[in-house]
């Protein structure tokens, strides 16, 4: 599960790891007052924003955040995404049993390549699938 409580961007990828044996990588850009809490908690993986900024950063400071996700080849149950803003992409290479991805405004480029159940909700923002078949 990824969550985004605040509205600055986040660009989430989600990719294959480069070998069979490499686990799970997780690569992420922060800055000094925005850190993310990543914790595996009942075999979920959940990546949480922590924001340090006080009241008037968080109003004119808004900044660009990129997370990396690096997975096995593998089928892996469900991916839930709740982001405000920020582009996602999923790499054709990586499957899960469902997807439901809620987000207000961003791009969505779902590339994999079967899914049983698909649940996807945007405000504002590019939702491009492809390749990718609903069972």
């Amino acid at each position: 599960m990824i969550y985004s409580p605040s509205w600055d961007s986040w660009y989430f990828t989600i990719s294959p790891s480069i070998t069979e044996d490499t686990g799970i990588i997780i690569k992420c850009i922060e800055n000094s007052k925005i850190r993310f809490d990543i914790n595996v908690v009942d075999k979920k993986l959940i990546v949480k924003q922590q924001d340090l900024r006080n009241f008037p950063q968080l109003l004119f400071n808004f900044c660009d955040l990129e997370i990396e996700l690096y997975l096995n080849y593998q089928i892996y149950n469900d991916l839930i995404i709740t982001n405000n803003t920020g582009d996602i992409f999923i790499s054709e290479y990586v499957t899960f049993n469902s997807i439901k991805i809620e987000s207000s405004t961003g791009d969505l480029q779902l590339e994999t390549k079967e899914v049983s159940s698909l649940d996807i909700k945007s405000s504002t923002g590019d939702i491009t699938i492809s390749n990718t078949s609903v069972k």
